[in-house]
């Protein structure tokens, strides 16, 4: 299994602690079902991470299955989903909170990923 950082902002970051978000939706397929989440500024650092499972569809068939558990608006979703057909969710199965946020130099990484980035294997 492939290792990812995910960045996400931190108002979502806190829906996702909160168990009010439970999905994390992406415009692309990421093969993992292990996140590490990196909380966008002011905190820049990862924070946590969650297992996760997998949701493909339509745009609008995905707002109308998971929209009770998006944690995001309805006009933010199709905002982001502009010009797209398929829409890739992540069920946020278990969520881990990190004591203490941990810098992006501890996974070998100089700046943080603009979506997402797989990590490399450390030898």
């Amino acid at each position: 299994m492939k290792t990812v950082i995910i960045s996400i902002k931190p108002k979502y970051v806190k829906k996702i602690f909160l168990g009010e978000k439970k999905y994390e939706f992406r415009k692309c397929n990421i093969d993992s079902n292990l996140f590490f989440i990196y909380e966008t500024a002011p905190v820049s650092a990862v924070v946590g991470y969650a297992l996760t499972g997998k949701f493909i569809s339509t745009v609008n068939k995905m707002w109308e299955y998971l929209n009770r558990y998006a944690g995001i608006s309805e006009s933010d979703f199709y905002l982001y989903y502009k010009d797209k057909r398929i829409a890739y969710a992540y069920e946020i199965k278990q969520v881990y909170k990190f004591a203490k946020p941990i810098p992006l130099e501890h996974f070998g990484l100089k700046r943080p990923p603009q979506s997402f980035c797989y990590l490399k294997r450390r030898k």
